[in-house]
């Protein structure tokens, strides 16, 4: 595989991982923020994610072999780039299109374009703040490259360059400039709600909790949102759990690695079966409910008949799953098909829960 295949499915796979382990905390962000979650937000952010890897995996991978290294020095004369590319044929567009040295200073222009389109875009910033982050960011990506991945190699392996530092920057700043003149022209009140969550507006005219009103529609799409945030939670949870299990055995009790392996299944199962029951029977939500802001009304309902009816909010939703998966067989993809088939099917997509419960779901902002 080449350089550049290496580092494209790196950027990928690192950024989809880091998608995925921050979905949740993205979901709950633009619901209070926005009041919604878009596929052109979301899309527009595993962009970014995967762009942010990108941008570290070009320019600091494959590590070498630290056997093998090969020093290399730095650059650190301000616009060394303008005397090598008078050092190649520059006379013509076309000589220019050849010219190595100027074909590296675009290269490192266009690669940090997009850095500033994407935080002019999506956060909002202003051109100012664009410029200096891509700054910032360029700075750490030099230095590790100088310092050797800072001291992990002997030496740098890749060439520091101050010039890079400018061209950088400038990519920053063109991409902020850029993204400015097309949101002026295609989304000319989006740049008008910069700075955090206001002015954000969702299509049903609140804006977020704090802004009062009638609740958002507890939509088919919300409703499996949430569903996914739970199912998302609950591996995630596991997964460090079991991590977290499997290095106290080995490091802290000595154990051998990748022993007492049904140990660890055992904890990976329970803590999170107990953690998902605790919040829900102490809130009546899950993580999910919490995330895109939907709950179940109970009514008046006090004592131990809350505690029965948060119970079977439990049972039908990511509780009922989790009983199940430890069950042998198809237990639980058949629940997890009833259990998307009723949220589609029902009236504001009360889903099982709602079944159990006879309680409407709606949106928490509602009273």
């Amino acid at each position: 595989m080449s350089t550049q295949l290496f580092a494209a499915a790196a950027a990928f796979l690192i950024g989809g991982a880091v998608a995925v382990v921050l979905f949740v905390p993205f979901v709950f962000v633009n619901y209070r923020r926005a009041g919604r979650l878009t596929w052109r937000r979301t899309l527009a952010w595993m962009a970014f994610l995967v762009y942010f890897m990108a941008l570290w995996t070009y320019t600091l991978l494959p590590l070498p072999d630290p056997d093998q290294i090969r020093c290399v020095g730095a650059q650190t004369n301000l616009l060394q780039f303008l005397r090598d590319i008078r050092g190649y044929p520059h006379s013509s567009l076309r000589q220019l299109a050849h010219n190595p040295a100027f074909l590296q200073f675009g290269l490192n222009i266009v690669l940090f374009t997009p850095l500033g389109f994407l935080l002019r875009g999506l956060w909002r910033r202003g051109i100012v703040f664009t410029t200096c982050a891509g700054f910032v960011l360029s700075l750490a990506i030099e230095s590790t490259q100088y310092t050797g991945v800072w001291g992990v190699y002997p030496c740098a392996y890749r060439f520091f360059d101050v010039d890079d530092l400018l061209a950088n920057t400038g990519g920053a700043l063109f991409g902020a400039v850029a993204s400015a003149l097309v949101f002026a022209v295609f989304a000319p009140g989006w740049m008008a709600g910069r700075g955090g969550s206001r002015g954000i507006e969702n299509p049903y005219g609140t804006r977020g909790r704090g802004a009062g009103g009638p609740g958002t529609p507890v939509t088919a799409g919300r409703r499996l949102l949430a569903m996914l945030c739970d199912g998302l939670t609950l591996y995630f949870c596991s997964f460090c759990t079991a991590i977290v299990v499997g290095a106290v055995n080995q490091f802290v009790l000595g154990h051998e690695p990748g022993g007492d392996v049904s140990a660890i299944q055992d904890v990976s199962f329970w803590i999170p079966l107990v953690l998902s029951a605790a919040l829900t029977l102490l809130t009546g939500r899950t993580v999910g409910d919490l995330a895109v802001r939907v709950r179940y009304d109970f009514g008046s309902a006090r004592g131990w008949r809350l505690f029965g009816l948060r119970l079977l909010r439990f049972l039908g939703g990511v509780g009922g799953y989790q009983l199940l998966y430890a069950m042998s067989g198809f237990a639980d993809l058949a629940f997890v098909v009833v259990a998307v088939v009723l949220a589609l099917a029902l009236s504001r997509q009360r889903g099982l829960p709602g079944v159990l419960t006879n309680a409407p779901l709606i949106d928490d902002v509602e009273r």
